[in-house]
């Protein structure tokens, strides 16, 4: 099969938000992120630690659109591997009300994550066995 692209919208009019929150993607598969209004991030991390960066993950830097141009800002990921890989926005206080995103979750994984990225204390590990 030829290689997928998925588009996902990072914040604008839906808000502090990537539209959609995941997709499920193939090895070879394409993620294009469309940054629109303020300034945001894709910032990789772990399904423990959601709102921490990644030691040698992805992250696109800050996209700054105040205009709301779409198209104007992108970001690629490639996918290359069907494990769950799981991103977040590193504006303010942004993954700390939910702006997370993620690549091939397992079913419950991605409400474990937003979870405990809107917990008190992203910095530290939710304990085990919760979710």
């Amino acid at each position: 099969a030829a290689a997928a692209t998925h588009k996902v919208i990072v914040g604008g009019p839906a808000g502090l938000v990537y539209t959609p929150e995941f997709v499920m993607a193939a090895v070879g598969d394409k993620v294009v992120f469309d940054f629109l209004a303020k300034n945001h991030t894709v910032t990789q991390s772990t399904l423990n630690l959601p709102c921490l960066f990644k030691a040698g993950g992805v992250k696109s830097g800050f996209r700054p659109n105040p205009e709301n141009t779409p198209g104007k800002e992108t970001f690629e990921v490639a996918v290359e591997s069907l494990d769950p890989t799981w991103y977040f926005c590193a504006q303010a206080n942004h993954c700390e009300l939910g702006m997370v995103f993620a690549i091939n979750p397992k079913p419950g994984q991605m409400e474990q994550f937003k979870q405990t990225a809107m917990g008190a204390n992203s910095t530290t590990p939710a304990p085990s066995g919760t979710g």
